[in-house]
């Protein structure tokens, strides 16, 4: 499994889900690995960055719940 550095970010994560890879080789046209794109690489180009500027989050049980911070009782 490998991608060309122009492959089509949607391709990419059907590639990875269909193939259950968390990374994929980027190669040329002679397949010299020019480097790998990742899921989180994949999730960064896709999810919008207003989505991304959450407040942190971290486990309870089976649902994500925002952490307290000082400011919040």
């Amino acid at each position: 499994v490998r991608i060309r550095p122009d492959a089509d970010v949607t391709d990419i994560a059907l590639l990875a889900a269909d193939s259950n890879l968390y990374s994929i080789p980027v190669v040329d046209t002679q397949d010299r690995v020019l480097g790998v794109v990742t899921v989180d690489d994949v999730l960064e180009a896709t999810i919008p960055e207003d989505w991304r500027r959450r407040e942190p989050h971290f486990a309870r049980g089976r649902a994500m719940r925002p952490r307290n911070s000082p400011s919040t009782p």
